[in-house]
């Protein structure tokens, strides 16, 4: 626990993706629409609001900073190396496969990494631990978890829509698999089914209900355009195996041991090493034919590698006495990574475009409350995200021209431009329109004289 939550305050929001989800969360505590998420003072139907709630309610409690928004992932981190630890048992793992299993997924750099960004995938994936652990208590003491199950997956539904129902191929498999199709009829699981469709559904019915022609252009442009059709060309038949290659490249260095661990499942007969091979299946394959791959999109097979790993791993180290050196040795390890994360001045994550953050608390500082920043020639999407969450100043889209922002500028606004763009855009008339701030590559820019104004001392967000 303490190695997953130790620096999650260490360093502001990347760019992108956690500050395009925080900022949403933000807007949704401020705002008090809970159902349709804002970004930008605009609705946005691109993602349910699940993770933003958690986000939000984070923000309640602890304030309206970066720790505060990348908490919910590191608990959901926690609890995926929880439920992996409890799950193992009921794949056919020993406890010592167990144990081995949850060290695994705490020693992936990759899902550590993940843990620490305020993005959606370690929730997904905790919810899909959680969906499986439920469907195996089904089959095995009360089949009344199959809506456990369903609860657990209309979550991750309402989280990051198909995505979070993938894991009900690996089920509904393992069921036919293992009992035969007539156990599809099994009126709990069919309620299960229910439970996430309504669950994980509503939000995506009322929105289409009231913003009908945004909704339908979003989710098409979601679903196909950017999905199959990027560059309106299709895969080669090789890129249908990228994630194998990206596995192949990051989950190291239990990449062989969990090759392994999937080689003597395929061999065995039993029920919980059919489980493990479909859920890997049921999550990779149907990810592996859109065109566009992250590596993170498959975060929820990450456990599901634990497990074989610890599969391999249990049947390598037999011997009792062996066991309790390699558990003494590795929970020694996790103790001085701990005390490496936690207590010492070292920072594992990097400050995130440190120029940018600069830019932004200036501009919070400088710029009047509800007034735009002009920009001109830069990657908007690349920047607007922390610039906005950072310092809750609009930045506009890029300016056409250079003469468009000078006439902004005569008018009095504030302007964020690169070093490269600010000698052609002012030109001669530097004076006139003075760099107030500077930093990396970046400056913000306003007309003389120059305002007497002190940068804050304390970092809003941090």
């Amino acid at each position: 626990m303490f190695l997953l939550l130790g620096q999650i305050g260490s360093s502001h929001l990347s760019n992108y993706d956690d500050c395009f989800y925080a900022q949403r969360a933000k807007e949704m505590l401020q705002g008090g629409d809970w159902v349709t998420p804002h970004w930008n003072a605009q609705a946005q139907v691109d993602n349910p609001p699940f993770f933003m709630w958690l986000v939000a309610l984070s923000f309640a409690v602890f304030g309206i900073t970066g720790a505060a928004a990348i908490l919910p992932s590191a608990l959901s981190g926690v609890g995926c190396v929880a439920l992996t630890y409890r799950l193992a048992p009921r794949v056919g793992l020993d406890g010592f496969g167990a144990w081995a299993s949850a060290f695994v997924l705490l020693t992936t750099g990759y899902f550590l990494k993940f843990s620490g960004h305020a993005m959606l995938d370690v929730l997904v994936t905790f919810l899909t631990l959680g969906a499986i652990w439920f469907h195996l208590r089904a089959l095995e003491e009360n089949p009344r978890f199959h809506l456990l199950s369903g609860v657990c997956l209309g979550l991750a539904i309402l989280t990051k829509s198909v995505v979070g129902a993938l894991p009900w191929l690996a089920i509904l498999g393992h069921i036919v698999w293992t009992r035969g199709w007539k156990r599809l009829l099994d009126p709990w699981l069919i309620g299960g089914l229910a439970l996430s469709a309504v669950i994980g559904g509503w939000w995506f019915v009322y929105e289409w209900a009231a913003r009908r022609e945004m909704f339908e252009q979003k989710w098409r442009w979601m679903l196909y355009e950017r999905s199959f059709t990027i560059g309106n060309e299709r895969l080669s038949w090789w890129k249908y195996f990228d994630y194998l290659g990206m596995l192949a490249r990051e989950y190291w260095p239990w990449l062989p041991v969990a090759a392994v661990g999937a080689w003597r499942c395929a061999r065995r007969r039993d029920s919980g090493a059919k489980l493990l091979l479909l859920w890997f299946l049921a999550i990779v394959t149907p990810l592996s034919l859109a065109n566009e791959k992250k590596l993170w999109y498959i975060m929820a097979v990450f456990p599901c590698l634990a497990l074989l790993s610890g599969t391999a791993l249990a049947s390598w180290i037999a011997r009792p006495e062996t066991r309790r050196r390699v558990m003494a040795g590795g929970f020694a390890l996790l103790f001085v990574a701990t005390i490496v994360v936690d207590l010492l001045p070292i920072r594992l994550s990097v400050e995130r475009r440190p120029d940018l953050q600069r830019m932004a608390l200036a501009a919070r500082t400088l710029v009047p409350a509800g007034e735009p920043v002009v920009s001109y020639a830069i990657s908007y999407y690349s920047v607007n995200p922390q610039f906005l969450f950072y310092s809750d100043r609009t930045l506009t889209e890029p300016l056409g021209t250079p003469a468009e922002v000078r006439s902004r500028l005569a008018q009095g606004s504030w302007a964020l431009l690169s070093l490269d763009s600010y000698a052609n855009v002012v030109g001669e008339d530097s004076t006139r329109y003075p760099v107030v701030v500077s930093s990396g590559g970046w400056t913000l820019v306003h007309r003389a004289p120059r305002p007497e104004v002190l940068l804050e001392a304390r970092e809003p967000y941090r």
